[in-house]
């Protein structure tokens, strides 16, 4: 009846608005961080700086920009400390950081956790390929084989205020989530993507042909 369908209309809004206002509160929460955040190093090494001011304009101008620099300079971090100042300007909504192999990956998490050192506040997610982080690689991706895809979605909604209480969302983490959860790591990491600030993952996700 009409009372029965007013009170799930009321529910169900009132858990998107509890969920909006987590948003909203982290973003204030966010960029306050960042406004306050000073670059993690106590002087820059040469070349640094002046990539550094050209990342954040060419983010702030919509642009593209191509850097050709030595190995040393810190590109890394040159790349990261404006794009994620430009967060908070409201210059953009989200980092990509694309990388081809782990090693780089690593380089780009470590960056943020530099920063982190410093009192930033970000949520960083680190996508993994489906076929290296699936818990039951040799079942198909239905629920009829695979416990994590079964009901999945019932278990995604208590799962997501858990993830969103930590910040450096790596693949140890989605997996230890997801499991606790029972839930597909990947599509878990997928949905985590919605509301990450920085994204770290490979080069396919952005050119995918």
């Amino acid at each position: 009846d009409m009372g029965e369908l007013e009170a799930f209309f009321d529910d169900l809004v009132q858990r998107y608005l509890a969920w909006a206002q987590v948003l909203i509160d982290w973003q204030d929460v966010r960029d306050d961080s960042i406004r306050t955040l000073e670059f993690p190093f106590a002087t820059y090494r040469p070349g640094q700086r002046q990539m550094a001011v050209n990342v954040y304009r060419g983010i702030k101008s919509a642009g593209q920009l191509i850097v050709q620099a030595p190995t040393g300079i810190g590109k890394t971090m040159a790349a990261v400390f404006p794009a994620v100042k430009a967060l908070a300007d409201g210059y953009t909504s989200k980092i990509f950081y694309l990388t081809a192999r782990t090693p780089v990956r690593t380089v780009a998490e470590k960056a943020v956790d530099d920063l982190r050192c410093r009192g930033l506040r970000l949520k960083s997610l680190t996508l993994t390929a489906k076929d290296k982080i699936c818990f039951e690689p040799d079942a198909t991706c239905s629920a009829d084989e695979c416990e994590f895809a079964a009901g999945y979605y019932d278990r995604l909604r208590d799962a997501l205020p858990q993830a969103f209480q930590k910040d450096a969302l790596t693949r140890e983490t989605v997996e230890a989530l997801a499991r606790d959860f029972r839930l597909c790591p990947f599509e878990f990491s997928l949905e985590l993507s919605n509301y990450a600030d920085c994204i770290v993952c490979d080069y396919n996700y952005a050119f995918d042909p």
